[in-house]
């Protein structure tokens, strides 16, 4: 099934959520504590909804320690033989229906109402304010009023004094408010707004009305502007009490605004009869100031910043950094091949035996979809050589530890890569970096409402061994299903594809996936989404839609018609595809030369 919510995005909405968690459980702790420090908390969880980890790990991994990224590599064993049909002409390639499921527009059409209903619910609430302003006219105060700095502006709106602006902050009063308020009630008033543009409280205010215009649907972010709200009113009381105004005039002050005005519609203008009033009158009455916070609470507190920005800034750069490699090749020829091309997504053929890596009649960019993991069009930038040129590469790798267990295959799959990306490294100077980008793909799926197999995919009994004691692998064909139970001791894991024909033993369904995103009729990355585990033995046959100059396939004449890959994938193996995109890994190519034979 089509996934309505792109994977980033649910990691990143749960990774806030549980951000906010956090910040909440360090609230408990801080609780009596200055108001300003835990407003600014709350700002950092609203902020944290517009900073997905994954930026930050990108951030760390544009530090190119590395010439790869490192991909993991399937445990089975690939030997291609006539690898697949050519490239076809885009006529004759077989169109899987793109993406019906209008699921994923509806998910995004909702979004865009629902931002759409809360930016036009601001603007409504908003004009009143600017049209206030553009009626409001300089305020004279007493020049004993503490108002130095302060633009101070009358209006006759009928809301409460309030900074409107963040650049060249105005405080802005009801018309007729200050004739009723007693000077020290005024003075109060006046620290507190002022409070307020000292803390750049508009500034944060309109930040996280920009996450609820964005993450609308998130009941957490209008937690958080409670929260928000609550805290910053709260700190501009301390502030006003520790400025040396008097608690029972301040309180009298804010009591005197409610009575004759009303609270501000939007957050991003502070005003001074936020949160709940009746606690906060108590508090300030009580002359309740939060403890400021000692040395080593702010040392927890940076430690903790610290380690939420830096921990995934610092994982992107252990990713990009591959330390100096102490393995290499023992010997390792690299040839220009002048003979005639090989068609195929890799050439004539790539692989590991008995210790050693061969690649026949290969160009570099296909040499990089095998050793990442990749196709051909995830693969960007670089030369027209890469493309066009082709060698032979034979290399003898140093002998496994005594003792290994062929059960590390996987282990041993990825040290076979890394010596690879070793020697793409020292021979072509190659240079390249990962990015994500939202592409094509198809989800693999079952094909059956009831999730039944297809005749021609059963469960793996056997147990995989060594490439290096099992001996010369078997032919094609005598690999495919077999007719009677192969046991369960030591075999080839492995998978043979061939003109119309794709065989496998002992594989898991991500390794299937990574074999049908090479075939012309394909060509998108596909996703295993079958839920299904373990390995596999198929046997997967189709009619190709051309047959190549000079290929003769014996298992079915050339003239006879057949079902498509993708026909067969559904009728053989009950198994299908289903058109997505998502969020892959690319590879480019930031610097290459060629090699100097030898």
């Amino acid at each position: 099934m089509t996934s309505w919510v792109p994977t980033a995005v649910a990691n990143h909405l749960w990774q806030s959520t549980l951000f906010v968690a956090l910040v909440w459980l360090v609230m408990l702790a801080l609780r009596r504590h200055d108001a300003r420090v835990r407003y600014w908390l709350w700002a950092a969880a609203s902020v944290k909804f517009f900073l997905p980890f994954s930026w930050l790990i990108g951030l760390g991994a544009l530090v190119e320690w590395r010439t790869a990224p490192a991909i993991a590599q399937p445990a089975a064993t690939f030997v291609m033989q006539e690898i697949l049909a050519p490239p076809l002409l885009s006529g004759a390639v077989p169109q899987v229906p793109q993406d019906t499921n209008i699921g994923r527009w509806v998910v995004v059409g909702v979004w865009l109402a629902g931002t759409a209903v809360v930016l036009l619910w601001w603007g409504r609430h908003w004009r009143p304010l600017r049209s206030a302003l553009r009626r409001a006219t300089p305020l004279l105060l007493d020049p004993d009023c503490d108002a130095v700095g302060l633009t101070v502006m009358s209006s006759p709106s009928a809301y409460e004094p309030g900074v409107v602006g963040i650049v060249r902050p105005v405080l802005l009063f009801p018309e007729g408010l200050v004739d009723r308020l007693s000077r020290a009630q005024l003075d109060a008033i006046l620290a507190h707004e002022r409070a307020h543009i000292r803390a750049h409280d508009n500034l944060l205010a309109m930040v996280h009305m920009a996450v609820e215009a964005i993450f609308w649907f998130h009941p957490l972010v209008w937690w958080i502007e409670r929260r928000m709200i609550d805290e910053r009113e709260r700190a501009c009381d301390e502030a006003v009490v520790r400025a040396g105004k008097r608690p029972a005039d301040y309180a009298e002050g804010i009591l005197a605004v409610c009575r004759w005005s009303h609270e501000s519609p939007v957050i991003c203008v502070s005003g001074v009869t936020g949160s709940d009033l009746r606690t906060r009158i108590e508090a300030i009455l009580a002359n309740r100031l939060g403890r400021r916070l000692q040395m080593t609470g702010r040392l927890l507190l940076a430690g903790a910043a610290l380690i939420v920005i830096g921990g995934p800034i610092g994982i992107g750069l252990l990713d990009a950094a591959v330390p100096a490699a102490t393995e290499r090749f023992q010997v390792a020829t690299i040839r220009q091949n002048k003979g005639p091309a090989v068609s195929g997504p890799v050439g004539g053929g790539i692989g590991f035996r008995s210790g050693r890596f061969f690649a026949e009649n290969i160009t570099l960019r296909q040499l990089l979809t095998y050793v990442y993991e990749l196709q051909a069009y995830e693969i960007f930038g670089g030369p027209g050589w890469t493309t066009s040129d082709r060698f032979d590469i034979a290399a003898t790798m140093q002998p496994p530890p005594t003792g290994s267990d062929p059960r590390d295959e996987p282990t041993r799959a990825s040290r076979n890569r890394r010596l690879l990306r070793a020697l793409l490294a020292e021979r072509f100077n190659l240079v390249v970096h990962e990015e994500r980008r939202e592409m094509p793909a198809y989800s693999l799926v079952m094909a059956r409402p009831d999730r039944t197999l297809g005749e021609r995919l059963r469960p793996f009994e056997g147990q995989c061994g060594d490439s290096g004691t099992l001996g010369p692998p078997p032919e094609i064909a005598t690999f495919g299903m077999p007719t009677s139970d192969p046991g369960k001791g030591p075999q080839w894991c492995m998978v043979y594809t061939r003109m119309g024909r794709l065989s496998a033993r002992g594989t898991a369904l991500s390794d299937l996936t990574m074999i049908l995103a090479r075939f012309p009729s394909v060509s998108r990355r596909v996703l295993d989404r079958t839920g299904l585990t373990g390995r596999f033995d198929f046997d997967l046959e189709w009619t190709p839609l051309v047959t190549p100059p000079g290929v003769v396939t014996p298992d079915r004449p050339a003239s006879e018609t057949g079902p498509t890959i993708l026909t067969a994938l559904q009728e053989q193996l009950g198994l299908k595809l289903e058109s997505t995109r998502e969020t892959v890994p690319v590879l480019v190519i930031d610097s290459v030369n060629p090699p100097t034979p030898n």
